[in-house]
């Protein structure tokens, strides 16, 4: 015999030992057994799109065995790498309770292992239909007042999917509607001119969490035109100052007369935090009487005279009302 066919004959063999030792091996019964230690993630889930299982009686199985060829046990394994799915088969909502050795006999038929034991044997799951809404989009601030009709929401609705028994959750008056919130702080934007902002649609507490809840699209687009808000406060009493150029104060002796040295109950209109700083005296107001050269000489001739109060250095959005607007001063000139 050749020293070829020798090899031949050698390669042949081994090839049939090996096959042989491959056969026996994947014949060999094996044995897969959960440690109680280490329970199962059991997740189930249904073969209808439309249905939903929104709770399930036990989230773990402690107790799990099955026999098998090593080779289909090492295939089992693979499988329950990511916990036990079940599939599940419902035709209507509503809670049923489930035979576990049946549905993971079944799961796993094709691997060709026997279900020996499994606990709990039974789980109870509830399960809802999903419904699909057109929701219209609502967007109504807090902190500022927007002008009427001037809101644009784009797009101006959004699709829901929801479990159906969660529909009241987000219907009013018959019709499904979402909140809209601003991505933008509205109190740090103008009144009066519009504004285009981002935001995002919002889901009710209820449902926030809720993973079988969902919207499209999410984030919107926000136009409109914040309304001023206006608020007023009455002064019991401002001081009258008197200005000129200095020289003239060394020249002349002007003298309010007793009654016009504060204008009483002065009403102040404007921006309501430019009100509350009227209030507090953060911002105090400058009611003035200014007066030229020939305003004096003229006074000085006649003894006295009236002059119209002005309120200056406003800030911009405050206006002023009162009752008096003109006050009569004494002027006297001085001998140098």
């Amino acid at each position: 015999m050749t020293l070829s066919r020798r090899i031949e004959d050698y390669t042949i063999v081994t090839l049939i030992t090996l096959l042989i030792w491959f056969y026996a091996e994947s014949r060999t019964l094996s044995q897969y057994s959960l440690s109680p230690e280490r329970p199962l993630r059991v997740q189930v889930k249904t073969l209808d799109e439309d249905m939903v299982v929104v709770s399930q009686s036990i989230e773990r199985v402690s107790s799990l065995e099955f026999t098998g060829s090593r080779y289909a046990i090492d295939r089992l394994r693979s499988a329950l790498t990511g916990g036990l799915n079940i599939d599940v088969e419902v035709l209507e909502p509503g809670t049923q309770t489930i035979s576990l050795p049946r549905l993971v006999s079944k799961q796993f038929a094709e691997l060709n292992v026997n279900l020996n034991r499994i606990e709990p044997d039974t789980m109870e799951v509830t399960v809802a239909r999903l419904v699909r809404r057109d929701a219209d989009l609502v967007f109504r601030p807090e902190e500022v007042k927007l002008q009427e009709g001037d809101l644009e929401i784009v797009p101006p609705t959004a699709q829901i999917e929801l479990p159906e028994d969660k529909l009241p959750e987000v219907t009013a008056d018959g019709r499904v509607v979402l909140h809209v919130r601003a991505n933008r702080d509205l109190k740090t934007l103008r009144a009066n001119i519009r504004e285009t902002v981002p935001g995002r649609v919002e889901l009710p507490p209820a449902l926030q969490g809720n993973p079988h809840v969902k919207v499209r699209p999410v984030d919107v687009t926000l136009s409109f035109i914040i309304e001023k808000k206006e608020s007023s406060h009455v002064l019991s009493a401002v001081p009258v100052f008197v200005s000129a150029q200095p020289a003239e104060l060394r020249n002349f002796d002007i003298q309010l007369h007793d009654e016009d040295r504060l204008l009483k109950d002065v009403k102040v209109t404007g921006p309501a935090d430019l009100i509350e700083q009227v209030k507090s005296g953060a911002i105090a107001l400058d009611a003035r009487v200014r007066l030229t050269r020939d305003d004096l000489l003229e006074a000085a001739k006649k003894g006295e005279a009236t002059y119209p109060v002005k309120f200056v250095d406003l800030p911009p959005g405050l206006s002023v009302e009162s009752p008096k607007t003109t006050v009569r001063a004494t002027v006297t000139r001085l001998m140098q």
